[in-house]
């Protein structure tokens, strides 16, 4: 009699974990779902197995911030046996989007990047930051720049450990163009709110 009760009970832990795991696959799946953003090509003409390997390729690197994208447009240039790809990440949260160029040869590589689709608490919270440091206040005055609208991007990780830590970093930056160009730009670790880097020119 213990015997049976010890499988029966086995079999319900077993079917429990069973049970378990699939919940979890199908709400993973569910999350993937409700944050796939709606996507376009433009550019050259694509087979279906190109755009579907570009578009995998290109939603496994692309990273938002502190949101979601709603919608990703992804212009494709063939070259030489090569993708030149240049993606544009939009959020309705933001003014601005992300842009990311990369080039796709079956191995797809970050080229360069402009990130701008930042929360409008966050870029307001990292302009006040920096406007808060001494030294940028003052350059920010001193170079006439008070009247700019400030910037504010986001910097990759294997950007910022160039010039502080391998983190994601915001910058802040005012430029004035003209006879008398300047430019006053604030590096910003958002994790403590603080400015840890000045250039200016």
């Amino acid at each position: 009699m213990m015997k049976r009760a010890t499988i029966l009970l086995l079999s319900l832990f077993f079917a429990f974990i069973v049970l378990l795991i699939f919940s979890v696959q199908e709400w993973q799946r569910e999350e993937q779902a409700e944050w796939m953003p709606k996507v376009e090509f433009q550019g050259d003409a694509l087979s279906d197995a190109e755009e579907n390997a570009i578009k995998e390729a290109v939603i496994g690197e692309i990273i938002p911030y502190k949101l979601e994208y709603d919608h990703i447009n992804i212009s494709v240039k063939k070259n030489n046996g090569y993708y030149e790809i240049e993606v544009f990440c939009f959020s309705d949260e933001c003014e601005y989007p992300d842009v990311y160029d990369f080039s796709y040869d079956g191995n797809l590589v970050l080229n360069g990047y402009i990130l701008e689709a930042i929360p409008p608490s966050e870029r307001a919270k990292a302009i006040s930051v920096a406007l808060q440091n001494r030294e940028v206040a003052n350059l920010v005055f001193a170079k006439g720049l008070e009247e700019e609208t400030p910037s504010v991007r986001r910097i990759l990780p294997e950007t910022a450990v160039k010039f502080y830590a391998a983190k994601t970093m915001l910058s802040v930056t005012w430029t004035k163009l003209g006879k008398r160009p300047s430019v006053v730009s604030a590096l910003i670790d958002p994790d403590v709110w603080e400015v840890v880097q000045v250039w200016n020119c």
